[in-house]
């Protein structure tokens, strides 16, 4: 199995007076030494979806919901409030583990991918690095030997084929977790 390591960088670029923001994000893959260009969405100022937030005031209760996401109270481990969020896709069960901090960010989310079979398929964890909630004085982070792609991507910025290939499956997969994760519907137990 290939291990792959990214970071993504997301910013709130603008705040509107309709309660919106424009959200950036941006995702560095280590393995090739790139990052993406910044792509940017209109969200709910309150929540926006690309960020693992909850309010303060909502840890530790049984049952929360965030942008239509249920999230099931697990328990209190090292100062974080585990909850889980389950959903079911054509008989692929997903399951996302998020460790909230005091402060209501998400510091850790572990994403399991469970088949048919009942055995974990796929296995995604996202912990939080660096984070200007608290201190505006932290800016974007910048690293020498990076890369950003053009808006093309050609097989002359990567090694081989197949390194295009898992980077638009990561891509992919990372988009069809936020999908999956935020999109209203109601999710079988």
């Amino acid at each position: 199995m290939l291990f792959q390591k990214f970071s993504i960088i997301q910013v709130i670029n603008k705040t509107f007076n309709n309660g919106t923001v424009l959200v950036g994000i941006s995702i560095i893959s280590w393995n090739t030494s790139m990052q993406s260009k910044f792509s940017y969405s209109i969200a709910n100022s309150t929540l926006p979806l690309p960020f693992y937030y909850v309010s303060p005031l909502l840890l530790g209760e049984k049952n929360i919901s965030v942008s239509g996401v249920n999230l099931l109270y697990v328990n209190s481990t090292n100062s974080y409030y585990v909850y889980l969020g389950k959903s079911n896709v054509e008989g692929v069960v997903i399951e996302t583990y998020f460790y909230f901090n005091l402060n209501g960010l998400a510091d850790k989310v572990i994403n399991l991918q469970i088949g048919s079979n009942g055995k974990i398929s796929s296995e995604t964890t996202l912990d939080l690095w660096m984070t200007n909630f608290n201190n505006t004085g932290i800016g974007i982070p910048h690293f020498k030997g990076i890369t950003t792609a053009s808006s093309e991507i050609t097989s002359s910025l990567f090694p081989q084929y197949s390194k295009i290939m898992e980077y638009i499956i990561l891509v992919g997969a990372l988009l069809v977790m936020v999908i999956l994760l935020f999109r209203g519907t109601k999710w079988v137990r």
